[in-house]
């Protein structure tokens, strides 16, 4: 079901629509939600504005900390044990003062 117009938008570009709809859920949203539990949040318009952020900055800072580690799950939990190795790579350095 859509209210686009079948006479204006043809079968195959809303094909790509759908497809495109499901490949950003898929890829992103979905992530989100498992590691995350994005759609179980009931927060207000700002505060779940600010938890989809959040939530789109860890699933970025865990893609750039990649290493060998096959899922994001992988990644998290290496984060937790070296956390020193976690921050170097993000470019924190021990402050001599």
């Amino acid at each position: 079901m859509s209210s686009l117009d079948p006479d204006v938008v043809p079968a195959s570009k809303f094909q790509d629509f759908i497809l495109g709809h499901w490949g950003i859920e898929n890829c992103l949203h979905g992530v989100k939600d498992r590691f995350y539990g994005e759609d179980k949040h009931a927060c207000g318009d700002d505060w779940g504005k600010a938890w989809t952020i959040l939530t789109s900055m860890a699933v970025s800072v865990a893609k750039l900390m990649k290493k060998n580690e096959r899922t994001l799950k992988e990644i998290r939990e290496r984060a937790a044990l070296k956390p020193e190795e976690t921050a170097t790579k993000l470019g924190y350095t021990k402050n001599t003062c």
